[in-house]
């Protein structure tokens, strides 16, 4: 489901209990169709499952599970048939720049500590904002470091102004820190290029020696031309940005957001958001933080699937959630192609939905449709 930056939900069963009563299989000679190996299914000697219809028991715990989407790479359907259940909400971040939000793939890069997988943002005039969301208390900090780098005009330089704000809500925001001064942010970058392209000498004649001539040889104006072309010209101006926002007492809010200013700024690049409580780094990836729960990426249509491994006939199906979906469907497949509807979700206010069947249901994917979600929130981001 969408996550309302102030108050995130869940579409979240935790766990899909399938209850057994009885297996049974087909055995076709038949190829396994183009392109999978092997196409002989005699050839075939990976393990299958037997017919068990002594044992009562979950037949869906460790078997494989889809998602039509989940909210992080953390959050995953295969969390759900592993037979841990919890009724705590999982940790998870958002971030967005003033030139909007995060994608998925790229909510860790700034908490994974490698300084070269980071963000670039455009302008004079930028933020940050990380939301620290989970039923967990976010941690007491001390000390917020930003580190990158960015590109800049030096015919613009004046003055810079850094400010750390905090807020629970993400509306009313606090001040924590501010650090302003005349110049340039951060500190020189060495460019090995333009120092080569200064020291370069002369020849003879006065003209500047080529340094990549012998590299591409003698040049015929007669001959074919490439197709493509190289720029040497030197890259731009850029400074390292070591930033450390140090805060007189410790502090625990929901969203932090940093406001970079600089008139001389061209590109930002921000590649680490470091946390600290005194000299401790303090670890706020999800990755970290486990919790067994599957998060859907919106409050709109989802489903999760799970495969039993083979046709199996059940009697009854457990669902666990957080925040549950009021609305939906349960549907049966052989082939998970054509699928039947079993039953419909409860839509009560109970977090455990226990569905029972009269007579005995056969098939070997049990796909959940949810369609609307208990909270009715949508994904949305709050700025100033």
């Amino acid at each position: 489901m969408k996550l309302n930056l102030t108050n995130y939900k869940w579409i979240s069963p935790l766990l899909i209990a399938v209850v057994l009563i009885g297996c049974s299989q087909k055995s076709d000679n038949l190829t396994r169709g183009i392109g999978i190996y092997p196409g002989n299914q005699a050839e075939d000697f990976s393990p299958i499952l037997k017919r068990d219809n002594t044992n009562y028991r979950n037949i869906a715990k460790n078997r494989t599970a889809y998602h039509s989407s989940s909210y992080d790479y953390n959050l995953t359907a295969q969390l759900l048939t592993d037979g841990i259940i919890t009724n705590q909400k999982p940790n998870y971040v958002s971030l967005s720049t003033s030139a909007g939000p995060l994608l998925k793939h790229e909510r860790e890069w700034l908490l994974d500590h490698v300084t070269g997988s980071g963000i670039d943002i455009d302008g004079t005039d930028i933020w940050l904002q990380i939301e620290l969301g989970g039923e967990t208390a976010p941690p007491e900090i001390t000390q917020i470091d930003i580190n990158g780098g960015l590109t800049y005009d030096e015919t613009k330089a004046s003055k810079w102004d850094f400010v750390l704000s905090g807020s629970n809500d993400g509306e009313n925001w606090e001040e924590l820190n501010h650090l302003k001064k005349s110049g340039l942010p951060g500190i020189e970058r060495v460019n090995p290029f333009a120092e080569m392209m200064k020291n370069l000498k002369k020849d003879s004649t006065g003209k500047v020696i080529n340094p990549f001539a012998d590299f591409f040889g003698p040049s015929d104006p007669d001959a074919p031309k490439p197709s493509f072309t190289f720029n040497f010209s030197p890259p731009e101006s850029s400074r390292t940005l070591l930033q450390s926002f140090k805060l007189n007492e410790p502090v625990a809010y929901r969203f932090y957001r940093v406001n970079l200013n600089a008139s001389s700024a061209k590109t930002w690049t921000i590649g680490d958001f470091n946390f600290f409580n005194g000299e401790s780094q303090i670890e706020v990836a999800p990755s970290h933080q486990f919790k067994s729960a599957w998060m859907s990426a919106s409050t709109g249509q989802e489903s999760v699937t799970v495969d039993l491994g083979a046709s199996s006939t059940f009697d009854q199906i457990i669902l666990h959630w957080l925040n549950k979906a009021v609305s939906g469907s349960i549907q049966i497949s052989e082939d998970k192609s054509n699928w039947t509807k079993i039953a419909d979700l409860p839509g009560s206010d109970e977090l455990t939905d226990n569905i029972s069947f009269d007579g005995k249901i056969t098939g070997r994917y049990i796909k959940i449709n949810m369609t609307e979600a208990a909270s009715g929130q949508k994904i949305y981001f709050k700025r100033n």
